[in-house]
């Protein structure tokens, strides 16, 4: 194989060790890069690359100390602005977001340049969703929902408001989505569906 670079740079996790799902909360983030899609027409869209830089989950982001390179932690997201004329009331709710998180930042100033936006800060406000799966079973993951202000992360009862927020699980009916009728159990398999275990190391 290839020669791996800064073998020594990199943490050794145990075998099976996987990474815990980002739990839901509030976290100040940062934007690592911001690349335009202007060629979907009425879908336009701004795509934000993200770093974590703060969160009350401390436990989550001292296991990524483990396993991240000395050089760089990775906690990099993204999210999508859209910002047709049908979306535009949201895309600038978000930015407005970003610039009372950056003081003396206008994006209007900027001529609408995305690449101002990297190296600003925001808080994301992450919700657990359900989501139909590939294999047509509801599954939950975690994302973003939700882009606030570190002015309104440092009112008392805006903060209440988002850690609310944070911890409503978003349904495929508050998404307008059908859910899926629930599948028959399995069968269970027997023993004497194994076969040649006289090959088996053990």
């Amino acid at each position: 194989m290839k020669r791996i670079d800064n073998w020594d740079t990199f943490g050794n996790s145990e075998e099976g060790e996987r990474i815990p799902p980002l739990p839901c909360g509030i976290y100040a983030l940062k934007i690592v890069d911001a690349i335009d899609h202007p060629e979907e027409e009425g879908k336009e869209y701004l795509e934000l690359h993200f770093d974590i830089v703060r969160s009350e989950n401390a436990e989550y982001l001292k296991y990524f100390s483990k396993i991240s390179t000395k050089e760089k932690w990775n906690f990099q997201g993204t999210t999508r602005l859209y910002y047709s004329v049908k979306a535009m009331g949201l895309f600038k709710s978000r930015i407005v977001a970003i610039e009372k998180s950056n003081k003396g930042y206008s994006f209007a100033k900027s001529n609408f340049d995305e690449k101002t936006l990297i190296g600003k800060f925001f808080i994301g406000v992450f919700q657990e969703h359900e989501y139909v799966n590939k294999e047509g079973l509801v599954a939950k993951a975690v994302r973003l929902e939700s882009m606030r202000s570190t002015e309104a992360w440092q009112d008392e009862k805006c903060r209440a408001d988002m850690e609310k927020q944070a911890h409503k699980l978003i349904t495929l009916e508050d998404q307008k989505k059908e859910r899926p009728a629930e599948p028959a159990p399995e069968q269970k398999k027997t023993a004497s569906a194994i076969e040649n275990d006289d090959d088996l190391p053990f």
